[in-house]
């Protein structure tokens, strides 16, 4: 039986510019949430993708865009992966490999 090697932890540096991503962008998603439940039914999320992927900061790249959660997945030039979600309670990002 195969275990998985566990991750390695996020460096202060990266945490950080996440965080100024997160900051810069936060708004921004917001209004698209708002957006997409007014229009979910008429609208492709892939086009919000494109969208939010000419907002990102340089080194960022968003590779995956999802209807529930409202999110998306990026990577920041690392093996590690991260989604920025956006819920009616909340918004916010985590580590998801």
């Amino acid at each position: 039986m195969k275990t998985k090697a566990p991750m390695k932890p996020t460096s202060a540096a990266n945490l950080a510019r996440i965080g100024r991503m997160f900051r810069l962008i936060k708004d921004f998603m917001n209004q698209l949430y708002c957006r997409w439940r007014d229009e979910h039914e008429y609208e492709d999320i892939e086009e919000y993708g494109k969208v939010i992927a000419a907002q990102l900061p340089a080194g960022f790249t968003l590779l995956k865009m999802s209807a529930k959660p409202f999110a998306f997945t990026f990577g920041i030039g690392t093996d590690a992966r991260y989604q920025l979600f956006v819920r009616a309670n909340g918004i916010g990002w985590r580590r998801v490999a």
